[in-house]
């Protein structure tokens, strides 16, 4: 028999629809918001996340089943393949992902998030400065997770060589 937990996930648009929380352990949404100006700052962007965690904790509490983001993430740049970003687009990166440790840090309902895109063969990313990708990996946003989550580890050079798998230095986004 199955121990572990069980989880559901369900994008941010019909999330508050499911009928069947009950039956999971963990509320899971794809946290992917379409409809919101987050702004430029960790600031702008925390403002914005307020109402739509308000919303997510009323249903985490109404279930009485803690929220996960099942997945949450952002491109550095366009999220355009041909984009080549520019350095502020990877601090802008940076900052959406500290909005989200910040927006949630006295949410006591919200369990945490799983983080698109992490790569396995990170010899399949471009170089880091022409990696428009959804990725956190080898960029800024890569140590605002190692912050967040006290890495102690040291962090990983950048891979050099060829990749293993299809798609060499191309987004999945």
């Amino acid at each position: 028999m199955f121990k572990g937990l069980i989880t559901e996930s369900r994008n941010w648009d019909c999330a508050t629809y499911m009928a069947w929380w009950d039956v999971v352990d963990v509320i899971g949404v794809d946290a992917y918001y379409q409809n919101v100006t987050w702004g430029t700052t960790v600031e702008e962007m925390v403002k914005q996340w307020s109402p739509i965690l308000d919303d997510l904790g009323a249903l985490s509490i109404s279930r009485n089943k803690p929220l996960i983001f099942s997945e949450v993430g952002y491109c550095s740049g366009d999220c355009d393949r041909d984009h080549k970003p520019a350095p502020l687009d990877f601090q802008l990166h940076a900052r959406h992902y500290e909005a989200i440790f910040q927006a949630t840090a006295d949410r006591k309902w919200f369990h945490g998030a799983f983080w698109w895109n992490w790569v396995s063969d990170p010899r399949s990313l471009a170089a880091s400065d022409e990696d428009d990708c959804l990725t956190p990996q080898f960029k800024s946003a890569e140590d605002t997770l190692r912050l967040y989550y006290h890495s102690t580890l040291p962090k990983t050079p950048t891979p050099s060589g060829s990749s293993q798998c299809l798609g060499f230095g191309k987004c999945t986004a």
